[in-house]
């Protein structure tokens, strides 16, 4: 995808300074900077070997903790075929308990992060060391690493699980890292410096999709699942200016076939898993069209950031249009815990929209849709006292029910018309049967159709007789 230039209000003065501060070690002193790695091609070197080249790494300051399951980001290395290797401490000094990636900006003028995953080398006790995968380090005089966060499998035996009252699952657990190392040459050697930068925190999040309808179909019908994030932060946020957001996302097609003879069949197939980013500004829109056989249509239309007021106002809608003979009306409601869940965020992501079809021929039943998951917010733009950030976002790894938020019922009636219709032709056809009725109802008419003459005319009348 496409990166935009965005400027990182908070962090730009530190990356100067960052960046200052290593020229100044370079030039005046000619060392490494502290917690240098180096590695070999092909036979990597051991985590502690790594770190005890530096005089102020002491491996008693990483004890073991029990129960103690979290990711410590230690330093950074680079290595001279061009790789990038983290250390990290890892209390807990159990080897299945494994990071999976980082979320990390390269560029030093822009913030501008993506999630870079992971593989273990070798650890020793509570220090393991793990290198970025498909990786190249940059050849520029200065590489910029700013690390917002690490990420670990979610474990259901040391993890807490999200509440009953929220249906989604959480896929990966987040750790804050909140630093920005800078590595330049210094002849053979490289200096690091390192930098603590300011990042928030996603505290409480709802992964979802809004179910929008196509209109009446026979064979097919083509509605749109709009994807969504609810959340809520650590901090406060007068206004929401932008996010950016990872997501996975994989076809899944079903096919159902009964013929009535023998059991049933039933097959799915999945494509492949794909990574996705969605860069989202408060002023981005979308919108999605329903129609029907004969052409009655329906907008929907949404922005991509939106408060939850405005969020909870899209989602339940009703509506109605003509189709021949008959009036098609659609409502899309929630139910009143859903509402209640919603009112626990302050924001709402409006990240994706995504296809689902049904088709329906003979004994043959498919559907086609893609599963999105995974999802977490890497960097929000904010407003708050006057102030704006741009801020790196310590957020799990998250995935929905797959059941939508909103609950859509379609209803079928006649049109008012129609009605009249079938009135005067029952009318029709039994006032030769029965003579005297029909004569009394048509003098009612006539009566009623004077009275409404009288009253029509009556002020005229007024009017000249004054004259």
């Amino acid at each position: 995808m496409e990166k935009q230039n965005k400027k990182k209000f908070n962090n730009t003065k530190g990356i100067a300074l960052l960046l200052i501060f290593i020229s100044v070690i370079a030039c005046f002193f000619g060392m490494t900077g502290p917690l240098v790695g180096h590695a070999e091609k092909v036979l990597y070197s051991p985590a502690l070997t790594d770190l005890q080249k530096s005089e102020d790494f002491n491996i008693e300051n990483y004890p073991k903790l029990e129960n103690d399951y979290s990711l410590q980001v230690i330093t950074i290395a680079e290595s001279a075929n061009q790789e990038l290797f983290l250390y990290v401490y890892q209390p807990c000094a159990d080897s299945s308990i494994v990071a999976t990636c980082i979320n990390m900006s390269l560029d030093n003028s822009t913030f501008d992060p993506y999630l870079y995953e992971l593989e273990l080398i070798n650890h020793e006790s509570t220090i393991f060391k793990y290198k970025v995968k498909d990786f190249v380090v940059k050849d520029i005089p200065i590489r910029i690493y700013d690390i917002v966060s690490i990420y670990r499998e979610f474990n259901s035996s040391i993890d807490v699980d999200l509440s009953d009252d929220n249906d989604n699952t959480i896929d990966e657990v987040s750790y804050k890292v909140g630093k920005m190392w800078g590595a330049q040459n210094s002849g053979k050697d490289i200096v690091y410096s390192c930098y603590e930068t300011e990042v928030i925190t996603i505290t409480d999040k709802l992964v979802g999709f809004v179910y929008y309808p196509d209109g009446f179909h026979l064979f097919q019908s083509t509605s749109c699942h709009s994807h969504f994030v609810a959340f809520s932060t650590d901090r406060e946020i007068e206004k929401l200016l932008g996010a950016k957001v990872y997501y996975k996302s994989q076809s899944h097609d079903y096919r159902y076939q009964n013929t009535g003879v023998g059991f049933p069949t039933s097959s799915d197939t999945f494509g492949d898993i794909e990574d996705n980013y969605a860069d989202l500004k408060y002023t981005d829109k979308t919108s999605y069209t329903s129609d029907d056989l004969v052409g009655n249509q329906h907008v929907f239309e949404w922005n991509r950031v939106q408060s939850i007021l405005d969020f909870s106002n899209d989602v339940e809608f009703d509506y109605t249009y003509t189709m021949g003979l008959f009036n098609v009306s659609t409502s899309s409601k929630m139910t009143d815990e859903d509402k209640a869940k919603l009112n626990k965020y302050q924001w709402v992501l409006r990240f994706a929209e995504t296809e689902y079809v049904r088709t329906n021929v003979g004994t043959v039943q498919k559907s086609s849709k893609t599963i999105v998951g995974d999802v977490s917010i890497l960097e929000l733009t904010f407003i708050t006292n006057g102030q704006t950030f741009d801020l790196g976002v310590v957020d799990n790894k998250q995935s929905g029910s797959g059941d939508s938020l909103n609950n859509v019922k379609g209803s079928l009636s006649l049109s008012w018309w129609v009605y009249i219709l079938i009135a005067l032709f029952a009318l029709i056809l039994i006032s030769p049967l029965m003579p005297g009725i029909f004569n009394l109802i048509f003098k009612l008419i006539k009566y009623i159709f004077k009275g409404l003459w009288w009253l029509i005319t009556a002020p005229f009348s007024l009017f000249k007789k004054g004259d």
